[in-house]
């Protein structure tokens, strides 16, 4: 099987399946390139420096570890209406008081797939 291309989007890598892969930026404020339909396995681990994540309408999964140890991390907006699957351990490790915004129709299948993730017992998931 040939490997997946990926190319640069700006600072983020994503390749030709709309699959986040890495981000090479130093923003504190993430807004995810409009193609983006995944975000993948590990794609944000460990970054320290992001404090707000904007994950797009086109998104319907966030891969494992895929923000996990963000610690300063305390803004996630989740547009996507077709979210589907949210890996594991994918927010553990972001700020205790992080704050999830979520659209109203899928608050509580949402907030299940976030603690499902690991996010902090602490954070607050509104619509």
């Amino acid at each position: 099987e040939a490997p997946v291309a990926e190319f640069a989007d700006g600072d983020f890598t994503v390749n030709e399946n709309g699959e986040v892969t890495g981000y090479t930026g130093t923003d504190t404020e993430i807004v995810l390139p409009k193609r983006a339909t995944k975000v993948g396995e590990n794609a944000f681990k460990g970054n320290k420096k992001v404090t707000k994540v904007v994950i797009g309408k086109n998104v319907t999964k966030i891969g494992a570890n895929a923000f996990n140890g963000c610690s300063k991390l305390k803004t996630v907006t989740v547009k996507a209406t077709k979210l589907t699957n949210i890996g594991s351990n994918a927010f553990k490790g972001i700020n205790k008081k992080a704050k999830f915004k979520v659209p109203a129709k899928k608050l509580a299948k949402y907030t299940k797939m976030i603690k499902k993730a690991k996010a902090p017992k602490t954070a607050k998931i509104t619509k």
